[in-house]
């Protein structure tokens, strides 16, 4: 559990009416009263945010990753408690990977689950390890952070990019007739497309 901004914007307005009631003693009960009606709703809400149902996160990793191609992670948080749970989401990506994506921000109704999808782009080949994934859950009133783990470490195996290759290779492939800039052209009466209708020559074969 920490503090958010909003929290130490209260505390800190708290603390400039403490001022003004020490410069006018009249005002002192009425500041008393109200510090303590306020950190009443502060624990209330932080006694509802970390009572909750915990949030369930499961991760869906591809079977294997491409070197410096971005592969799809899956991400599916479900609720159960019967209140709205704002969320950041900060998954357990591999040393210098890049996801754009995170940390992820959003709400998850309740009694239901959400499914986030973020790109995962890695530079490294080899084995990778996703570690756990880190999720932080606001308050009601958003007065609080409560951190909370989710999963256990995964492994994933990242290959060389072969795209590149392949396309080379059906490219190759596609113009391996066409060496040195050689067109061929179909002799007149040897192909089976009709262009047109045309007289009979010697030498034609007869299926044409």
């Amino acid at each position: 559990m920490s503090p958010t901004f909003r929290l130490l914007v209260v505390a800190s307005v708290w603390l400039l009416l403490a001022a003004v009631a020490a410069a006018y003693p009249p005002l002192a009960a009425a500041w008393l009263w109200l510090g303590v009606g306020t950190a009443v709703v502060v624990l209330v809400d932080a006694a509802l945010v970390r009572f909750a149902s915990p949030l369930v996160v499961q991760r869906r990793l591809p079977g294997r990753f491409a070197l410096g191609e971005p592969g799809e992670v899956r991400l599916i948080i479900r609720n159960d408690s019967p209140r709205l749970a704002r969320i950041q989401i900060y998954d357990g990506i591999p040393p210098g990977a890049k996801a754009p994506v995170l940390p992820w921000t959003g709400e998850v109704p309740a009694n239901r689950e959400i499914r986030v999808f973020h790109p995962v782009t890695l530079s490294e080949r080899g084995e990778a390890l996703f570690t756990r994934v880190h999720l932080r859950r606001v308050s009601l009133l958003g007065l609080w952070l409560r951190r909370t783990l989710h999963l256990e470490d995964e492994k994933v195996k990242v290959y060389p990019n072969y795209e590149p290759v392949i396309r080379f290779a059906l490219l190759a492939m596609q113009h391996r007739e066409n060496p040195m800039g050689i067109v061929r052209r179909p002799r007149a009466g040897s192909s089976r497309d009709f262009h047109q209708l045309r007289d009979y020559r010697d030498g034609d074969p007869l299926a044409q």
